[in-house]
């Protein structure tokens, strides 16, 4: 069999009774986490902008926009909260291959579920953990994300096909509709990668329109619309269309059903790029354990891997000073400047009036990156040595080699609790405390919570 009907069949056949145990903690802290980071971004100029379009457009009331005490078309909501979800560069994502599916993929389950009323906690565990696990076998069969001059934001492509796999399970679709509303996926599927450094507003607008064009896509083959016969390995297929079907196989399909991706999913305690994880844990550390004060720092110099030097220091002039938001978290003198100041990270340091702060434009120049070739691996989002010099002579250094938030070295529930409070902090709308409290709770008994809908509801 090929990978489209081994992945339908597993799709349709797994259910709360064959779904591993250890899988379910770990999907339930991306749900709860991503509802946070979503609320976080309910402040952002772009999702902002386009959930006032959505509004005014109105339309049957399906799905609850966050932050918003607004019902949209469940497609729609599913656009916003995804939008939402991956503004501020706070979701989780999976370290083995990059692929941030949480942001699109629990919202799109949402959205569905509202619509469809009644979806229990044990269907919406399934269902989750089904998409995000799709989302991650099929790009980590391949190893170079670009076609010709293309570079492809692999979290969306794979996303696409991830929302109508979760939409698809909600909706009870069958093998065929299921084939079928993968190949109307297909047909939507976009997601280039570009304008991380000029620092564009529209960041994490494709992650909405993967979660809004998974669900359109179930909703359609529901209705009997079909696309091509085999929409992952097919002529014009995903794999031939995206990568020159250049892909392994047999790295889709290994172990399917018996681990899941959530297994090996990865937690940020900072809002910014995961590369920045190790070079951040270890400033923090330096600076508290000696008490380093920012006029103390003569020079900073982080030794990573090839991946962080040329994607978090380079272009200097934008690293050192952050034309936006956006910029800014894609930048490592910028965090660890921050880090050096505050002795701590978090979105205040991500804002716009956050990269007019003087005190860390004075410091940013002040950090250098080093390559280190033995740092260059991408399962632990490369280690770090952060060294620094201070003006009367003194060198403090110290190394991470796994960040925190990683599956090996995780954060806990209770910090994925105390993170989705503090996101909740900057929530366009302010979410009541016993809001809050009672959210946490059905999440964490997800499995007996009767009608997921309220959930959502609960934080709009």
């Amino acid at each position: 069999m090929n990978v489209t009907s081994l992945l339908t069949e597993h799709v349709v056949d797994t259910n709360w009774g064959n779904l591993p145990s250890d899988v379910i903690e770990p999907t339930k802290k991306q749900i709860l986490d991503t509802l946070g980071v979503a609320l976080a971004g309910s402040t952002h100029e772009g999702p902002v902008v386009v959930a006032d379009i959505i509004k005014q457009w109105g339309g049957k009331e399906e799905g609850t926009i966050l932050a918003c005490d607004k019902k949209v078309p469940c497609v729609n909501a599913a656009l916003v909260n995804g939008y939402l979800a991956g503004v501020t560069d706070f979701d989780d994502y999976n370290d083995p291959c990059f692929v941030h599916a949480s942001r699109e993929n629990v919202p799109a389950c949402f959205a569905t579920a509202e619509s469809k009323g009644g979806v229990n906690g044990k269907d919406f565990l399934v269902a989750v953990a089904l998409g995000y696990d799709i989302a991650h076998r099929l790009s980590r069969a391949v190893l170079i994300h670009n076609e010709g001059n293309a570079f492809w934001d692999y979290s969306t492509v794979a996303s696409f096909f991830s929302c109508a796999t979760s939409a698809s399970k909600l909706l009870g679709l069958n093998r065929e509709q299921l084939i079928n509303a993968l190949a109307i996926a297909l047909q939507q599927t976009n997601g280039l990668m570009g304008g991380i450094v000029e620092g564009m507003s529209t960041k994490g607008l494709h992650g909405g329109r993967a979660a809004a064009g998974g669900i359109f896509a179930a909703l359609l083959a529901e209705r009997g619309l079909t696309g091509i016969s085999d929409p992952l390995e097919g002529k014009n297929g995903f794999y031939e269309v995206f990568y020159g079907n250049i892909y392994y196989p047999d790295m889709v399909t290994v172990d399917l059903g018996k681990v899941f991706a959530a297994k090996t999913g990865a937690f940020k305690p900072y809002p910014c790029c995961g590369f920045d994880g190790t070079t951040l844990d270890a400033t923090l550390s330096l600076v508290k354990e000696n008490d380093i004060k920012p006029g103390d720092v003569d020079k900073v110099m982080v030794e990573s891997g090839r991946s962080t030097c040329a994607t978090m220091f380079e272009p200097r002039n934008v690293k050192v000073k952050p034309p936006t938001p956006v910029a800014s978290e894609f930048s490592i003198p910028w965090a660890v400047a921050s880090a050096i100041v505050y002795r701590k990270i978090g979105i205040e340091n991500f804002t716009e009036e956050g990269i007019k702060d003087t005190r860390v434009l004075e410091l940013a120049p002040k950090v250098y990156g080093k390559l280190n070739p033995e740092f260059n691996t991408c399962e632990d989002y490369e280690p770090a040595t952060v060294e620094i010099k201070t003006k009367d002579g003194k060198v403090y250094s110290k190394h991470a080699a796994i960040r925190y938030g990683h599956w090996k070295n995780p954060m806990s529930f209770d910090a994925i609790i105390d993170k989705f409070k503090y996101c909740c902090g900057f929530s366009a709308k302010p979410i009541p405390t016993a809001n809050q409290d009672k959210v946490i709770e059905m999440v964490k008994g997800l499995e007996d919570v009767s009608d997921v809908g309220e959930i959502i509801r609960l934080l709009g």
